[in-house]
């Protein structure tokens, strides 16, 4: 196991790792977070439907007003169960604002600790190093719990599914 390995398996915080376990949908794993004391208005995140032939983002309420926080989001979801359906899709799921990282620089990201932290000086080689954001689907969404990095920079990070890659 990578994550164990490198130190990381905790680097993702307790309550999302808690929120997947025995999951199988979007609503109950954002249902999890709320129950465990999460506040969905401190995270941020683009959710996504699918309406049956092709995937839509949710970025307005049904008067029209943008939706920016993960709890609005998920408030347009509920009150339109008929046409979003799971699987649902959350994307670059992050916190709103930015906080401390171990190396000293700022990150929305939610990991705790990650590759740059254990690598020091030799991410200062690479030409981008972004922390990555996480990504959380439904069964049958075709995602896992994951972070995604770019493939010069550093490394994805799978803590529970199955994260298919081809090349």
């Amino acid at each position: 196991n990578g994550l164990r390995q490198l130190g990381l398996e905790d680097s993702m915080p307790k309550s999302f790792r808690n929120a997947v376990a025995d999951r199988t949908d979007l609503c109950s794993f954002l249902e999890a977070l709320q129950k465990d004391g999460l506040e969905l208005s401190t995270i941020d995140a683009s959710l996504y439907y699918w309406d049956g032939k092709k995937e839509h983002r949710v970025k307005r309420d049904d008067s029209g007003k943008r939706v920016r926080e993960l709890a609005s989001k998920y408030k347009v979801v509920q009150a339109n169960r008929q046409k979003m359906k799971e699987p649902l899709y959350i994307g670059e799921l992050r916190y709103t604002t930015k906080r401390r990282m171990p190396e000293g620089g700022k990150s929305s990201t939610l990991l705790k600790k990650d590759v740059k932290d254990i690598v020091d000086d030799a991410a200062q080689l690479m030409p981008m190093w972004d922390r990555g954001h996480a990504f959380v689907g439904g069964k049958f969404s075709g995602s896992s719990v994951h972070c995604d990095q770019t493939l010069w920079s550093n490394i994805g990070k799978n803590w529970a599914g199955t994260d298919v890659s081809a090349i």
